[in-house]
């Protein structure tokens, strides 16, 4: 009979550390996304926050900060991105990450997040990602702006970037040295599979990237659709330094560069850039 017991108990304590969290505007377990987080990170482990429809905004929905390891947390819409928003109001970015690596990740699912202003000059107006292992997952990431990757920032080299399904678009770049949709730095690997990434842009002369800026990073790119990206200085789609960057079975139409060239890509350094076939223009 004790030993019944125990294993009951087990089990409780079990399932209580990895119960769901629902956020939702009324009648959830919380009504904006940092206080589950926060209830998420208390609890460790393996975590998963669900979020019903609705647009969410004000305290508590922008500048999302998860910055802890030990937690492997996965953040889901119920039933996609049309239908669950997070609107910062140019407030501040959608989510800050940092610190959550190793064995440990973040899962993001089925969000739109827009109107993300970068609020603190490191990037990222949309998500800003340090040292963290990521996977962004049937998401719309859409007209946000920083000084670095308006949609992206993601910088470390012990953390990475997954980005599948998903719609990068309408973003800025307002200074520095570019990257409208996303700026790359020094990651262990970013991977793009099954994305659009359409009209990102920088916003003045003499910067490069109207999509993506990476240095020092591997990226690869499979089943992606670059459209309609533009930058001044140089690369429509992006500028890489140091890099390999591979594209494989990826369309371009309609990026452009006004000025020093490198109208889909521009690269500088000891590495390079692949396209791998199919690829259509």
């Amino acid at each position: 009979m004790k030993r019944i017991v125990l294993v009951i108990l087990i089990l409780a304590i079990a399932s209580q550390s990895q119960a769901i969290i629902y956020v939702r505007l009324t009648g959830g377990d919380y009504n904006n996304f940092q206080a589950a987080v926060n209830a998420a990170v208390a609890a460790g482990g393996t975590q998963k926050i669900i979020v019903g429809d609705g647009t969410y905004q004000g305290v508590g929905n922008y500048n999302i900060l998860i910055d802890t390891d030990g937690i492997d947390l996965t953040i889901e819409s119920e039933n996609g991105p049309d239908g669950c928003v997070i609107n910062a109001n140019w407030l501040g970015r959608g989510f800050d990450l940092r610190n959550v690596n190793t064995l440990d990740s973040v899962t993001i699912r089925g969000l739109t997040i827009r109107n993300g202003l970068d609020p603190d000059t490191y990037g990222g107006g949309g998500i800003f990602n340090h040292n963290s292992v990521l996977t962004v997952e049937k998401c719309h990431i859409l007209n946000s702006s920083s000084i670095k990757g308006g949609g992206i920032y993601t910088a470390g080299m012990i953390g990475s970037l997954t980005i599948d399904d998903s719609i990068i678009a309408d973003n800025v770049c307002t200074s520095s040295s570019g990257g409208g949709g996303m700026y790359i730095n020094n990651n262990t690997s970013v991977t793009a599979t099954n994305c659009v990434f359409r009209n990102n842009s920088v916003s003045s002369p003499n910067m490069h990237a109207g999509f993506m800026y990476v240095t020092n990073c591997d990226c690869d790119f499979t089943n992606c659709i670059f459209e309609g990206n533009s930058a001044y200085g140089s690369g429509g789609v992006f500028y890489a330094i140091n890099c390999i960057v591979d594209f494989t079975n990826c369309t371009f139409a309609g990026n452009k560069c006004t000025s020093n060239g490198g109208v889909g890509f521009m690269t500088n350094g000891a590495y390079t850039t692949r396209l791998m076939l199919p690829i259509v223009y």
